[in-house]
């Protein structure tokens, strides 16, 4: 049985490393007793997703553990995933990316195009690419998601409607607006057909359709819709 210590504070990094390693040391045993790897990326104590350096050094921790087996071992996929998350949230776009392309990789080509897996790793690519800017390769990417998520998810399904969003935010930001508007126009119809008109997920799609002139330009800003990164 452990006493898992709290976050420490930066002036006290000794400390600090202390408390990172009192939860690898949780983490190991319960990801073995529970048989879940979520325990890398969450507190045993509060059950909340870590943050910070916590988030960081345990990414880098379950990858140093699980990095020399095979490219197709699911834990080794599921630890390079959160590792691709861990630095983009701390911005280190670059180093998610790459790592994110090789996810998609390996997912592609063990599970399929149409997984659940490689949905979600195709997705955490085209967020990347779209903190860097990189718009018109996020919008490639989001519309393949879209098209898979469509086919086997259906056009009323949630996930499928987020990465339409998502879509929508990348064409905006390109100048396409009256491409996003519509897009935008077509996941508020479907929301508020599933979720009704007051679910906050409706509210949220109703901020987003940006108003056009007759010349095509924005005459009110339109919502900021941030990708979606869902890990596993």
């Amino acid at each position: 049985m452990f006493r898992l210590l709290g976050h420490e504070p930066v002036a006290h990094p000794v400390r600090m490393r202390v408390s990172r390693g009192c939860r690898v040391d949780a983490a190991e045993a319960l990801v073995e007793q529970k048989k879940s790897t979520e325990w890398w990326f969450t507190c045993q104590t509060c059950e909340q997703r870590f943050t910070g350096e916590m988030r960081g050094g345990l990414a880098n921790e379950w990858w140093s553990r699980v990095c020399d087996r095979a490219e197709d071992d699911g834990e080794r996929l599921s630890s390079a995933g959160n590792l691709a998350n861990s630095l983009l949230l701390q911005g280190k776009l670059a180093e998610a990316e790459k790592m994110e392309r090789e996810v998609l990789a390996v997912t592609t080509q063990v599970l399929g195009a149409d997984h659940p897996d490689t949905m979600s790793a195709s997705g955490n690519l085209a967020a990347s690419l779209s903190r860097q800017r990189k718009h018109a390769e996020a919008e490639k990417m989001e519309r393949e998601v879209l098209a898979v998520k469509t086919r086997v998810l259906g056009a009323e399904h949630l996930g499928m409607l987020a990465t339409a969003g998502n879509l929508a935010a990348s064409l905006s930001r390109q100048g396409k607006h009256a491409q996003a508007e519509k897009m935008q126009r077509e996941v508020l119809a479907v929301r508020t057909r599933v979720l009704e008109a007051d679910h906050p997920d409706t509210l949220t799609a109703a901020g987003a359709p940006t108003t056009l002139t007759a010349a095509g330009a924005p005459t009110t800003a339109s919502t900021c819709w941030e990708p979606i990164i869902r890990t596993r």
